[in-house]
């Protein structure tokens, strides 16, 4: 990444009664993601024998799918990024704003990265950016039923082998997200948050933000983090708010 900065676009309502609060962020299953890619079937090649055929018939490719994205979660963000040669803040994203932030209303958090995996540091976390493609351009992994008729296993062994087609590729639709994911890969669900409170850096209210809910907001964080954007030369442009 350009530099340490990770974005999380959120709506008012989760922000002032879940997030802030209790400053966690929920680590969400992948499924639940609005990419069908991610939530329908992955696509992938098949390695099969005469002796996989009932394996084949019992497992519909989103069965497979469903088996992969069982246990992986992830926490979606958005970074830093050079557009022609400028740097541009993640904050400043009107996809992002539009699509994940309210349209506007609501809130986009900026956390230091460093200090995000530091104090998750117990929680076998990685983070990784997304990379982009074009339909016609992948590479599809292909999975082995002859391996999965020896050992149940190879899902396992599957997703770790092909953990960044998987989980960190996206078509190139969803590029202008400039998406970095936390991704984890656990038991029986046991993670369901990380936290967030030694690792915000600014709170940025988007230009349609309802003033009224401002007490709700400098709760939970010191006033100098918080920062009003406004749209000025073609750009969203950040001013502290006033004392």
């Amino acid at each position: 990444m350009i530099n340490n900065n990770l974005y999380h676009y959120t709506n008012l309502s989760t922000a002032i009664e879940y997030i802030l609060p209790n400053k966690e962020l929920l680590i969400n299953s992948i499924k639940n993601t609005n990419d069908p890619r991610e939530n329908k079937s992955f696509g992938f090649g098949k390695i099969t024998n005469d002796s996989t055929k009932q394996i084949e018939k019992e497992l519909s490719d989103y069965q497979i799918s469903e088996r992969i994205r069982k246990k992986i979660k992830v926490i979606c963000f958005s970074r830093d990024f050079d557009y022609k040669g400028k740097l541009i803040f993640g904050y400043n994203n009107s996809r992002m704003w539009t699509q994940y932030g309210g349209n506007h209303k609501g809130i986009c958090i900026q956390l230091d990265k460093d200090k995000f995996l530091e104090e998750n540091s117990g929680k076998k976390l990685s983070i990784e950016k997304v990379k982009y493609f074009n339909a016609n351009q992948s590479n599809f992994p292909r999975f082995d039923f002859t391996e999965l008729y020896k050992d149940n296993s190879y899902f396992d062994k599957f997703i770790t082998e092909n953990k960044d087609y998987l989980f960190f590729s996206k078509l190139s639709d969803w590029e202008s997200e400039y998406e970095v994911r936390v991704f984890y890969s656990g038991v029986d669900d046991i993670l369901e948050y990380c936290n967030i409170s030694k690792s915000i850096s600014a709170i940025y209210l988007g230009i349609n933000f309802n003033d009224n809910y401002l007490p709700a907001i400098i709760k939970f964080i010191d006033r100098d983090l918080i920062w009003k954007l406004n749209f000025e030369f073609d750009r969203l442009m950040p001013k502290r708010l006033n004392n």
